[in-house]
């Protein structure tokens, strides 16, 4: 694994939430040969730094970083480190603001497991006062000490004005087949509120 860190110019209180996407620089004319050109996972979280860990070394990977304080008002953004639902979440509480996980939050998968993709993934409601309409969400993939084995894939599988439903999974293909193992991410929800 390659990686990127970062430290702040002043340190945090309490560990942010980091969001991180890849941008592939294009002034040279060379585009991405696969998805491993792009595939990458924030690696680690602290009120000093933060670590993104990607798979193939190139000039030309950059990323788009969003860096929330836990102190920041939670009317119009909503926002967290999630390990709710993870093999990680057995030893780490999800840091969040605004946004909780219920309890049910798993579904009928379970925690824990390699899975398949008709999961449910994990439910996230938004604290009062809600939004005023369906909020724009971003996921980050958060894979502590992620040695570039899988690929780690995010998204928003549903959105409403007060919850919304993450998908995200390491994938490993063997054999033609593939399996899924839930991961924590970071998310951050935007929208004004009524």
């Amino acid at each position: 694994t390659h990686s990127l860190s970062l430290r702040w110019c002043q340190y945090y209180e309490t560990t942010p939430t980091v969001l991180a996407f890849p941008n592939w620089l294009t002034t040279s004319g060379i585009t991405p040969d696969t998805v491993e050109d792009l595939t990458y996972a924030i690696t680690s979280i602290s009120t000093t730094n933060f670590v993104i860990g990607y798979q193939k070394e190139s000039r030309n990977l950059g990323f788009n970083i969003a860096v929330i304080s836990q102190e920041m008002p939670t009317e119009n953004l909503k926002h967290g480190v999630i390990y709710d639902c993870t093999e990680e979440g057995e030893n780490q509480t999800s840091s969040t603001s605004g946004i909780t996980v219920p309890a049910n939050s798993c579904g009928t998968s379970g925690p824990f497991n390699a899975t398949n993709s008709l999961s449910e993934g994990v439910k996230i409601e938004f604290d009062s006062p809600h939004f005023y309409d369906i909020p724009s969400v971003v996921v980050t993939p958060f894979i502590p000490n992620w040695d570039a084995e899988g690929l780690p894939k995010c998204f928003v599988e549903s959105i409403t004005k007060t919850f919304a439903r993450v998908k995200c999974y390491l994938v490993y293909q063997d054999s033609g087949e593939f399996t899924f193992r839930q991961i924590p991410f970071t998310f951050a929800a935007v929208e004004r509120t009524k």
